[in-house]
């Protein structure tokens, strides 16, 4: 410690200092004012507009507290002249934190919110991309919501993540979108649109309530014996449904970026394209993957083991979403959604069907 008590401590523009009787250092500056009593075998001299500590030996008590005393000082002038920041990033599905004033307010999966109440000189913020931090940001995703017709428009959010990732969370009235860093600066505005967009489908589908009530339901079922074997139909139909919502979500980021090529390209980064391949990675053999794979595992049987296969998987694989959404797109659909048409219907059944459709797969009528 004895080398950091030999650095003087600089005394920046607007702080001044002055030692009391009792060998107290007393620290002035924007943010305020510190003191603290030295050891008096501690010697304390200003000079030069620096501060400067000397010790009386070389004895271990007193090169301990040269060093100790230096940086108490100088711990004191940051404060009042800077002040100190750190940044706190939380991480879980569903974590938040809201500021209001000197509360702070932690949503941490617990059946309760945490509240702490913060020191009068202690300041905290949580930026948001509305709030300034990332105006570009806010002014596209501010451009899906409204394409989207969403009621409100939910609270966007950044998470230091590589990879190309984004997840809708909270309850379906306050739901907000989580987008990782590796979305925004690998994707394009068009494909970053389509990412929004999926995740805003979410929301708009009402799609958030149960997707957290499958994710708790997996953990409550892996902690009580022999629960997962009753729980099993259940599980199944909720993941089930989990896949199909992801189809749905799709359309909407479809809906949102009007450009086919963007959302499958997207869809194609997010399968883990290398990065050296961005710039030659061709959309259209993609397309052609797709079409090959559904012509191949089209039936009953496959689209079983399609759903078995994926049943553990955060979202289908990307080869069945692309499927998915270039079939939705061929079908009409898109245009007549995209361009306010009415859709086909079933004069037997009433079922909506696509403009190209030619049968009903409800009622198999095929008079129209």
């Amino acid at each position: 410690m004895s080398r950091i008590g030999k650095l003087p401590v600089s005394l920046p523009d607007k702080v001044s200092v002055e030692v009391l009787p009792g060998n107290v250092v007393k620290v002035k500056g924007p943010l305020g004012e510190l003191s603290q009593k030295v050891d008096p075998d501690i010697t304390v001299t200003i000079e030069d507009n620096e501060i400067k500590f000397t010790r009386p030996t070389n004895q271990p008590r007193h090169r301990s507290m040269h060093g100790l005393y230096r940086a108490l000082v100088h711990n004191m002038v940051v404060g009042v002249s800077t002040g100190y920041q750190t940044k706190q990033e939380f991480v879980g599905v569903g974590y938040r934190v809201a500021a209001q004033g000197q509360l702070l307010t932690f949503s941490l999966g617990y059946s309760h919110d945490i509240q702490l109440m913060l020191a009068p000189e202690i300041k905290a913020e949580v930026p948001d991309v509305k709030k300034g931090a990332c105006p570009d940001l806010a002014e596209l995703s501010n451009e899906v919501f409204d394409i989207l017709d969403l009621d409100r428009h939910p609270e966007l959010y950044m998470e230091q993540d590589y990879y190309i990732n984004a997840y809708t969370t909270g309850h379906q009235k306050d739901a907000f979108i989580v987008l990782s860093t590796g979305s925004v600066d690998r994707l394009d505005d068009g494909e970053l649109q389509f990412v929004i967009g999926h995740e805003a489908g979410h929301i708009k589908s009402n799609h958030v309530l149960y997707h957290l009530m499958t994710a708790y339901l997996a953990q409550i079922v892996s902690a009580i014996p022999g629960a997962s074997t009753v729980s099993l139909p259940l599980q199944t139909a909720l993941w089930y449904w989990n896949r199909m919502s992801e189809f749905t979500a799709d359309r909407a980021g479809l809906l949102a970026c009007q450009d086919l090529n963007a959302a499958l390209s997207a869809i194609m980064k997010m399968s883990g394209l290398p990065l050296k391949y961005y710039d030659t990675a061709s959309v259209e053999g993609f397309m052609q993957q797709a079409r090959e794979f559904d012509k191949k595992y089209g039936g009953t049987t496959d689209k079983i083991i399609k759903t078995l296969t994926i049943f553990d998987e955060d979202h289908p694989w990307t080869i069945v979403r692309a499927s998915e959404l270039i079939k939705w797109y061929e079908s009409g659909e898109y245009e007549r959604i995209l361009h306010g048409t009415k859709p086909k219907i079933c004069p037997v059944c009433g079922q909506a069907l696509p403009l190209s459709a030619t049968s009903c797969p409800v009622c198999g009528n095929t008079k129209f």
